[in-house]
């Protein structure tokens, strides 16, 4: 995952990125995280946000 955000340029596009991929049960989870300035203040947050998303998909082996 990391090569191919690499890859595709996302990671000089989007300073920060962060990406976590995992297996469980048969399922590839996948999580991705990137900082954000967000252009107004909010009173007592954070000066720079996180944006996520997360997918997942199913394996189902052949044979």
């Amino acid at each position: 995952m990391r090569s191919y955000l690499r890859d595709a340029g996302a990671s000089r596009d989007h300073p920060g990125l962060r990406v976590t991929v995992r297996v469980d049960r048969g399922r590839v989870l996948v999580d991705l995280a990137a900082p954000m300035d967000l252009p107004l203040g909010l009173p007592g947050a954070a000066d720079r946000a996180t944006v996520r998303a997360r997918g997942s998909a199913v394996v189902q082996p052949e044979g």
